[in-house]
């Protein structure tokens, strides 16, 4: 197990607030220039109405995490993960059938599986199993936003095989590219409704030490990215077990109200045990006007559920007053 390490997510902070966000958590004009220049291409068809979507819901799950890790109040960080997470419903949900227009629309597995998971993380109950149906979908060749998968990602088939037996939806096989080892995530799956509450800690330790030692880096995402699997941040980000906890949370299952594992007791897991309800949808979500007005135009038959045709005015990424504190893991 590779721990994750301080130093490194210290330097990728520094590096983030001269990229992406400014010192008071707001939206660096970087990140303004570089989304705008997306927006426009959209608008002009010069850039994939997917990929609008893709982007944004990317570096916004991206964003909420250094946020949740580094600002005091930590209270920008649930505006940013409904952020992302509505991009993320959106990619998935408009654009493996409904709006499928070409190759374009296609999302790398591991990808797409992550930005699902952040369904989960706002407990988004309702969107989180209509886009895990998506997946299934796709896998079963009636859609294309992962088409057959890929066999490198043994965590992403892990959490689409829990998804599939939590809620009966097969896929076949046959037709998908499986891991030929799923390394240890096939004796968790054979357990994972166990009543057990000693051994639901003991899963999500495993699950936790699966998580910080899954690769660094992916010969399909160039080094040059600016969100990638080799950033620190990720480790702080234990998706495989929020999913895991949260469908058997779904199925009526009870989990502990605590763990043993460290990787449970950061900012971001404590967020997500610590939720009383689901996070509100935004009222303000960035660049939804042009983006769903471009949707419309394209594919004027897609749903756009009412809670987010509403909401297409951009937000001002100016509002916060807060500080980088000095302890950023307390």
């Amino acid at each position: 197990m590779k721990k994750p390490n301080k130093e490194n997510l210290t330097q990728e902070h520094l590096y983030a607030f001269r990229m992406y966000y400014n010192k008071d958590f707001s939206l660096h004009k970087t990140m303004k220039e570089h989304f705008q220049v997306i927006i426009d291409n959209v608008t002009n068809d010069k850039t994939a109405l997917s990929i609008g979507f893709e982007e944004l819901s990317e570096f916004y799950l991206m964003y909420a995490l250094y946020v949740k890790m580094f600002d005091k109040e930590k209270s920008k960080a649930t505006e940013l993960f409904s952020e992302s997470a509505t991009y993320s419903y959106g990619l998935i949900k408009f654009f493996n059938k409904e709006c499928h227009q070409s190759h374009t629309s296609v999302v790398m597995m591991r990808k797409a599986v992550y930005l699902w998971t952040s369904l989960f993380m706002v407990d988004w109950d309702k969107e989180a199993i209509e886009t895990g149906i998506e997946l299934i979908d796709s896998l079963n060749k009636n859609g294309n936003i992962i088409r057959y998968g890929n066999r490198l990602y043994p965590e992403s088939w892990f959490l689409i095989d829990l998804f599939s037996l939590a809620f009966d939806k097969p896929y076949d096989k046959t037709l998908v590219d499986y891991p030929d080892n799923m390394k240890g995530y096939d004796i968790i799956l054979k357990q994972w409704d166990t009543k057990e509450q000693s051994l639901v800690n003991d899963l999500v330790s495993t699950l936790c030490d699966i998580h910080l030692g899954i690769r660094e880096t992916d010969e399909d995402e160039p080094d040059f990215e600016y969100l990638n699997f080799n950033k620190e941040i990720m480790k702080y980000y234990p998706y495989i077990v929020i999913v895991f906890l949260a469908i058997r949370e779904l199925k009526g299952l009870k989990n502990p109200k605590t763990f043993t594992h460290p990787l449970m007791n950061t900012p971001i897991a404590k967020m997500f045990l610590e939720m009383k309800e689901p996070l509100p949808k935004p009222t303000e979500l960035p660049y939804a006007k042009e983006l769903l007005e471009k949707l419309k135009e394209k594919c004027p038959d897609v749903e756009v559920p009412e809670w987010l045709e509403e909401n297409t005015e951009k937000v001002n990424e100016a509002k916060s007053n807060d500080i980088i504190p000095d302890d950023f893991l307390k």
